[in-house]
């Protein structure tokens, strides 16, 4: 796998109208694609599509089967939990004409927000889109996994095999073997997870809360090595999904959970920088800056943090500028990611606008796209 970052792509989770239409298990929805739709960033490489929203809510213990076809376009759906990723499909089995997805039972109550919408951009005409309860079978080909402990400083050595309980791992949502780890993190701690195999490619992806934060596959080209980086706003726990990136793999591995601490070139952990709701900022990125995860990639790159409180509905909207360094834009709300941009027009540009979907404490990172980018910037953002 390899993320491909388009030059000039405004990468926004939740574009769309906040209005949602409802969509309850057994019912089906007739409806179009039209290029007066409103764009979603609904691929997994960001790409901006026209898309229809619906909300489905499922109770405690109920799961349900969401399919969408169309005969005029290749489909695609995607699906947010909380304002975040939380599952995608393209091709259901092959077929351009069907995208499919099973939504596992849990514990307590949940709302998703499902987009249907074109795979390919100039992708409109009619489509079907119906929720179903889920068959026993599609059910019980995800089954819960409890996470094992892994403490700070922690490394633990752990086999994939092929029983093993699987989970939709890769960018693409492909279901992989995995083992699952719990990483426990103070508010304002920020800890690096790193998985290593002579075996296999490996493959790490982590959720909170059972929404999408963060995922690696080739740390630094290796294929026998995935990392990422883990900051934590608030305290909580982290869950780590390690497992193969394709399907045959299997074997040993290692996986470790480290602190990171003020190290030469990490910079302290700091808190928002000044700034009000609706200023313009004046600000400069430096060698002191904090390092956080910054793009698609997910890679360190030093930022500033500015935050914003924003109700369910309410739109996000922050603009970066700078003369000195190619300007990237990362929105984040209790440690995960919600929106983020690097190119508005041009690599001196940086643009999000994001329809909030979960009320809170947003923030917002304002950094730099590439390792080397240093120097002034200026940057807008308000809640409306």
């Amino acid at each position: 796998m390899r993320f491909l970052i388009a030059a000039a792509s405004v990468l926004l989770l939740a574009s769309a109208a906040s209005a949602q239409e409802a969509i309850p298990i057994g019912r089906t929805v007739q409806a179009s694609i039209t290029d007066k739709d409103a764009l979603v960033a609904l691929t997994a490489s960001g790409a901006e599509r026209p898309a229809d929203a619906y909300r489905l809510t499922l109770a405690a213990g109920e799961s349900a089967t969401v399919r969408m076809e169309s005969a005029a376009f290749d489909t695609y759906l995607l699906v947010h939990l909380d304002g975040t990723f939380f599952a995608r499909n393209d091709d259901f089995e092959g077929d351009l004409g069907a995208s499919q997805l099973t939504l596992p039972a849990t514990t307590e109550a949940r709302t998703y927000t499902v987009y249907a919408g074109p795979f390919a951009a100039n992708g409109t005409g009619s489509y079907t889109l119906s929720a179903a309860e889920a068959a026993p079978s599609e059910v019980a080909a995800m089954p819960a996994i409890r996470p094992a402990p892994l403490a700070l400083g922690e490394t633990a050595s752990g086999t994939i095999a092929a029983g093993d309980a699987r989970v939709p791992l890769t960018a693409n949502d492909s279901a992989r073997p995995v083992d699952a780890y719990r990483v426990r993190l103070e508010a304002g701690q920020t800890a690096v997870v790193r998985m290593e195999s002579a075996d296999f490619d490996t493959y790490l992806k982590v959720t909170r809360n059972g929404a999408f934060v963060a995922r690696n596959d080739d740390f630094e080209g290796s294929r026998a090595v995935s990392q990422v980086t883990l900051s934590a706003p608030i305290a909580g726990d982290y869950t780590v999904f390690a497992g193969p990136f394709s399907e045959a793999g299997a074997g040993a591995y290692t996986i470790r959970a480290e602190a990171r601490t003020n190290q030469t070139g990490q910079g302290a952990v700091i808190g928002p920088a000044s700034g009000a709701n609706g200023d313009v900022v004046q600000g400069t990125i430096t060698d002191s800056d904090r390092a956080v995860p910054l793009p698609i990639s997910d890679a360190l790159r030093k930022a500033d943090a500015y935050t914003v409180e924003a109700r369910a509905g309410q739109r996000i909207v922050v603009e970066m500028t700078s003369t000195d360094f190619d300007t990237y834009l990362r929105i984040e709300r209790d440690g995960v990611k919600v929106a983020h941009n690097d190119d508005a027009g041009s690599t001196s540009r940086s643009l999000v606008e994001y329809t909030v979907e979960q009320g809170g404490t947003h923030t917002i990172y304002a950094g730099t796209f590439s390792e080397a980018g240093r120097g002034a910037y200026t940057i807008q953002y308000r809640a409306e």
